[in-house]
């Protein structure tokens, strides 16, 4: 019973703070209609109103982020509300107040996304949802970008990893509830997750994050569209690897999130495949080779050849033309480091009797007189 009166007085207490937004954000007097540019107007010109509107504005979203409840009927108010309270400012002159705001909002939109149902996006309605998108391609800001100013730039980069998180969040939502994302040359938000994602000056952490969704994004039309997901994890884990910036918990999201979208049906292309057996090759032979001077040291070299191995295997797998990129050295090197794994073994002697069945494979391991010493490896 306590709990269901204070559900009732949480979501009482919200709606009367959004009630609070849409009378004096959204409107000239309490009363009056609604009127989004006449106050986004008076936010550009700063006002004294505009500023005792700013200053409660402020005190309700830092209200409404310390006690979320699900109000899908008043996120639009919460989505129009920011707009005006940060209109006195462009997107690439913003403070950072305005940042703290957009930080709020997405936190918010966040917590509410999380309890959605299906339903729920119906209340949004057609409007609600387009504000919703909206919102995400805003603010899902790469480093690169260089719209933003010097003052601006700052200000983003102190809440930049919350926010991430928070966007993350609200895709991942949106993903689970199969919201139908808009897309288009112009305002395409798939674009703006593959540059977010490939993003070199991201942490690990949100990088995880983002390739923990990414076999749920729909598979678009390539004739039509093209892909911005096409490579996007080679992009990942090759520019990181290129930056002595790779994880083995990257690299091993990395390749089980990239059999995950093949199994869903975003195929490899030749020129990807091509490209990840030549990564892959690259990772094996310097973690073969490495001196391991730490207990962590030894797991991380154990981490990064059981993925890398795992990639060689279903790259096999899914197309013989990859046989010929895969050296038999490299298998040989690492089988040779790794009799004490199981795991990286046995993907390697998998890898092996599917090149040695391919004719002109086994002819050129048999020239080597590598034969011999792969029998030695399999075992009796």
């Amino acid at each position: 019973m306590r709990y269901i009166f204070n559900f009732f007085v949480g979501n009482s207490h919200n709606n009367a703070l959004y009630s609070i937004l849409s009378r004096h954000v959204l409107r000239p007097t309490p009363y009056a209609a609604q009127n989004r540019g006449g106050q986004r107007q008076e936010h550009i010109e700063v006002t004294p109103r505009a500023e005792k509107v700013l200053n409660l504005g402020t005190r309700i979203m830092a209200t409404l982020t310390q006690y979320p409840h699900c109000c899908p009927q008043h996120l639009q108010t919460l989505l129009d509300s920011l707009h005006i309270l940060t209109s006195a400012r462009h997107s690439n002159d913003k403070q950072e107040k305005d940042w703290q705001l957009t930080l709020q909002t997405a936190q918010i939109l966040r917590v509410n996304l999380h309890k959605f149902d299906s339903k729920d996006l119906k209340i949004l309605g057609a409007r609600g949802e387009e504000s919703l998108q909206t919102f995400v391609l805003t603010y899902l800001i790469s480093h690169e970008s260089s719209w933003m100013t010097e003052q601006s730039f700052k200000g983003w980069s102190a809440i930049r990893a919350e926010l991430t998180s928070s966007l993350y969040g609200i895709i991942k939502d949106l993903l689970r509830l199969q919201f139908k994302f808009r897309y288009d040359d112009d305002d395409d938000l798939f674009t703006a997750i593959a540059y977010s994602l490939t993003d070199i000056t991201q942490s690990d952490k949100h990088i995880l994050y983002g390739l923990s969704f990414l076999h749920l994004m729909p598979i678009l039309d390539r004739e039509r569209y093209g892909s911005p997901f096409d490579g996007v994890i080679l992009k990942i884990l090759r520019s990181r690897w290129d930056t002595n910036r790779l994880d083995p918990g990257v690299w091993a999201k990395g390749h089980s999130q990239r059999m995950r979208m093949l199994t869903a049906g975003e195929d490899l292309n030749p020129g990807e495949s091509a490209q990840l057996t030549q990564l892959t090759t690259e990772v094996i032979s310097h973690y073969a080779d490495w001196l391991v001077h730490h207990h962590q040291d030894g797991e991380r070299r154990v981490s990064f050849l059981q993925t890398g191995s795992a990639w060689l295997r279903d790259l096999a797998v899914h197309n013989m033309s990859n046989w010929s990129c895969i050296g038999t050295d490299t298998i040989r090197n690492t089988m040779a480091f790794s009799q004490d794994d199981p795991i990286t073994y046995g993907n390697c002697v998998r890898v092996l009797c599917l090149l040695c069945s391919e004719e002109k494979t086994s002819r050129m391991i048999r020239e080597d007189k590598g034969i011999d010493e792969i029998i030695d490896y399999l075992p009796e």
